[in-house]
């Protein structure tokens, strides 16, 4: 086994180890090539690692036989794609604004 394949090894050990510790979080991709990637890691393999990546999708209102107003229905699903550990740059968790709140609070029911 020579250094590159050795160096290989501990690299793509590294991404899994990394992958691993984020399973089913939230997480951005950069790849090698300059492209970012936002999804949720679903499966981590020996070689790459499963993340579940989001698209739009709008579906027209004849499908359903009814209309769904302003012409269409858009919806967002997720299916998954590997990449490769070799591709990858960089690694980090889809950062949230903390500073507001995910639902509007309601305030507790007033007893009369």
């Amino acid at each position: 086994m020579n250094l590159e394949e050795n160096s290989y090894q501990q690299d793509s050990k590294q991404w899994q180890d990394k992958c691993n510790r984020l399973l089913y979080y939230h997480v951005v991709l950069t790849l090698k090539d300059g492209n970012t990637v936002d999804g949720i890691i679903g499966r981590v393999d020996d070689d790459q690692v499963i993340v579940l990546v989001g698209e739009n999708v709008i579906e027209d209102e004849s499908r359903f036989g009814r209309p769904l107003g302003g012409g269409g229905g858009r919806f967002r699903r997720f299916g998954p794609r590997g990449f490769p550990f070799a591709s990858i740059a960089a690694l980090s968790l889809l950062a949230y604004p903390f500073f507001f709140p995910p639902y509007p609070y309601y305030y507790p029911y007033y007893p009369y």
